[in-house]
């Protein structure tokens, strides 16, 4: 992976003092990955933590010389950093300009830890890779029939706990009730999160397996993964899940008929998800996708401020209105007008449920052209891998493209710490896989 790892070459991976398996590793590894299953079942915020002890797992294990200068002046590093600056500078016209520096500030953070965890991945022996495999593929299963019980039980896992633990409760009041009767869930959207994140982690986990699969037995482990992903996400009522493991693994299918037509697929998507985003959603709203029946509610809804937003981007079509305004003009928006013959209030939401959209409002063309080049970065990497790594790792780039296009706000900390956290844990299942373009990207 010389052209993601910068500066590394393939020569550094894995010798002179590389990170070695010792208990302490071993207790350590233990640790992060029994915290990615609270993560899933529980509590996805706790991503804001997982990637950074991930990364400081990494870095204990670093050579000196690495470690001192972790960075890389490739593109494909490089600009995100220059993306996460510009967040940062955007404060200067935003409406909210604390909580843009702190955006900012926390996606180079991200992006550094991100950074530093690929790092210790190439650099690791492969003893500690398959330790590290074995963890994360456990971690992901566990957490699937976990989450899956807690779906199909309404959230028995987390009644008992509170029950003994009633400092646990979730502090979700819009999903949640806690009274003298116990912990009860109003419908299943509190765990829309967990979804999201259990969806995300699938196809880490699947390249993980793929290393094992000879014949259709030993392809029963990855089926069966991907079944359990599969009924925990369509039990649960979060439809961009659904979205996105549906594409994904339409990506995968193409991909075994044929890779470069599934690439080019890919491709398109990313060029279509930024440059069409804003004409998409005022077609949408134009021909009332907001008012049909077969949407769930929550969809309709987002139309309205979908196409509110694109209307607003006039105001400042090129440096954008300011990293976090969306969340500050809501908070100023609460009792927005409804139109006559509509349901939804006209405003932008607390976040945009959209992050092509929501870029292009709050960081303008010049944001829009990051984000543009940060996906075809990526992409060009991905041609570099070798079969089937370059399979699992586009049908991952499809998942996280999907979950970000109808999902979560682009400034959550922890949904921009579960994505980046795809990155090491793609590489991870890499490193593992031993293909041969693996070291060349």
């Amino acid at each position: 992976m010389a052209r993601l790892a910068g500066r590394l070459t393939d020569a550094s991976a894995g010798v002179d003092g590389a990170m070695q398996w010792t208990p302490l590793m071993a207790a350590g590894g233990c640790a992060i990955f029994a915290a990615l299953v609270v993560a899933i079942v529980f509590q996805p915020h706790l991503t804001v933590l997982l990637l950074p002890a991930l990364a400081l797992y990494a870095a204990l294990s670093l050579r000196p010389q690495i470690l001192r200068w972790p960075f890389s002046w490739r593109a494909v590093w490089v600009l995100p950093s220059i993306f996460a600056l510009y967040v940062g500078l955007s404060a200067l016209w935003g409406s909210d300009p604390r909580s843009a520096l702190v955006a900012g500030t926390l996606f180079g953070l991200f992006l550094l830890c991100t950074r530093v965890a690929f790092v210790g991945v190439l650099e690791a022996e492969m003893s500690v890779i398959e330790r590290l495999s074995s963890y994360f593929v456990a971690a992901v299963a566990a957490g699937a029939v976990l989450l899956a019980i807690t779906i199909f039980s309404h959230g028995a896992l987390h009644k008992a706990i509170c029950a003994v633990f009633p400092a646990l409760a979730p502090t979700d009041r819009d999903w949640v009730r806690l009274d003298g009767t116990g912990l009860e869930f109003v419908g299943l959207p509190y765990f829309n999160r967990n979804v999201a994140l259990l969806n995300l982690l699938l196809w880490p986990a699947l390249l993980v397996l793929a290393k094992r699969v000879a014949d259709w037995r030993t392809a029963l482990a990855p089926i069966g993964l991907f079944l359990l992903v599969a009924v925990a996400t369509f039990g649960s009522e979060h439809q961009t899940s659904m979205l996105a493991l549906g594409a994904a693994g339409l990506t995968f299918v193409l991909y075994r008929l044929s890779p470069r037509a599934a690439l080019v697929l890919v491709v398109i998507g990313w060029i279509a998800a930024v440059v069409l985003v804003r004409p998409a959603v005022l077609i949408a709203y134009d021909n009332g996708l907001q008012q049909a029946g077969w949407l769930q509610e929550s969809a309709r809804a987002r139309i309205t401020l979908w196409a509110y937003t694109a209307r607003q981007m006039s105001k400042s079509p090129i440096l954008g209105v300011g990293a976090q305004t969306t969340r500050a003009e809501s908070e100023a928006g609460r009792n927005a007008q409804v139109l006559p013959g509509q349901v939804f209030p006209q405003w932008t939401g607390a976040h945009g449920h959209n992050i092509y959209l929501q870029t292009w409002y709050e960081l303008g063309v010049v944001g829009a052209a990051l984000l543009f080049g940060m996906g075809l970065l990526i992409l060009s990497w991905l041609w570099t891998l070798g079969r089937p790594g370059q399979d699992f790792a586009a049908s991952a780039f499809v998942c996280v493209s999907a979950m970000c296009a109808s999902s979560f706000g682009m400034w959550q900390a922890w949904f921009i710490a579960a994505c980046m956290l795809v990155v090491p844990m793609i590489a991870l299942g890499l490193r593992w896989l031993g293909a041969p373009a693996s070291k060349s990207a």
